[in-house]
């Protein structure tokens, strides 16, 4: 991830780091543990260890679709791929983190 940063950087770019949501063992399943879940954890921490390192702005999809129960179509069978519902959330939540930046330049 910190690599990546640095080559959009090189490029000129401006790198955006994205926490991918899943859907939440809370809003979407009775258990309250889940070796899938914990990974997927380890890896979001993974990536904002990498932001907070390279100082690059990130945009938190896990906070803003635990606010719902309604984006993911077959969260027991695909916890990862959302529905349409939660690509709206998902750009409003990316244009929200984006806009400073594209304003700031």
């Amino acid at each position: 991830l910190r690599e990546i940063v640095n080559i959009a950087r090189s490029a000129h770019a401006q790198p955006v780091l994205l926490i991918p949501p899943v859907a939440s063992l809370k809003n979407y399943y009775k258990v309250t543990v889940s070796n899938f879940h914990h990974l997927h954890e380890l890896y979001q921490k993974e990536i904002i260890r990498a932001s907070q390192y390279e100082e690059a702005p990130i945009v938190d999809l896990q906070a803003a679709f635990d606010n719902f129960h309604t984006l993911f179509d077959d969260a027991n069978n695909d916890p990862i791929h959302f529905n349409r519902q939660g690509h709206e959330v998902a750009a409003r939540a990316i244009a929200e983190a984006i806009t400073p930046l594209i304003e700031k330049q």
